[in-house]
């Protein structure tokens, strides 16, 4: 049986997720006129297209910053996050070493600027 899934993500980048529980509902970062089909992407190669919100990403930064979503907001989450039983699986590393490796990656090489981000909710 499939359960209820919902992500956030840029193409198949997953950057949350959330299963057959309460995820975080990231609709509030789109616009009413940004729910339009996008792609679905399913094990073994299988696709769908289904409603869901896109948008560029350049277009929602300044709502994310007003949401939080700061560097100074993101290692504060980073860090109320080590002290839960359930994401102590992930592995030893300091917010800072994580914040460069992010940073490193050239976006502009995997062409991301055309791709939008997307709130998929099945």
């Amino acid at each position: 049986m499939v359960g209820s899934l919902i992500t956030l993500g840029i193409e198949r980048v997953e950057i949350d997720w959330a299963k057959n529980c309460f995820g975080r509902n990231h609709s509030r970062l789109f616009l009413p006129s940004d729910l339009k089909d996008v792609t679905y992407y399913y094990a073994a190669d299988v696709t769908e297209r289904k409603p869901a919100y896109a948008r560029s990403l350049r277009s929602i930064v300044k709502r994310l910053e007003l949401l939080g979503y700061t560097l100074a907001g993101c290692r504060k989450i980073y860090d109320e996050l080590a002290g839960h039983a359930e994401y102590e699986q992930r592995p030893p590393i300091a917010f800072s070493t994580l914040a460069r490796a992010v940073s490193a990656v050239d976006v502009m090489k995997f062409s991301a600027p055309r791709w939008p981000l997307v709130f998929r909710f099945r």
